[in-house]
């Protein structure tokens, strides 16, 4: 099977990031959702209040303006 590559124009507002992951980021919101991939376990998000520990591969979805923190 061939694979196939899609090239979008652009990607506004995206970031990705897997060396330099901080291991403490404080309280902060985006007007935008933010979604997360989780690399490795043993990460802990902070939404609304709330603690997840996902495991490596799971996705996290932060809704804008939600509180979070890692």
């Amino acid at each position: 099977m061939e694979r196939e590559i899609i090239k979008y124009r652009c990607f506004h507002g995206l970031a990705f990031a897997e060396n330099d992951i901080p291991k403490v980021f404080p309280p902060h919101w985006h007007n935008e959702a933010e979604f997360i991939v989780a690399l490795k376990n043993g990460c802990k998000y902070k939404i609304d209040g709330k603690v997840y520990e996902p495991k490596a591969g799971d996705l996290v979805l932060v809704w804008p303006r939600e509180l979070h923190e890692l």
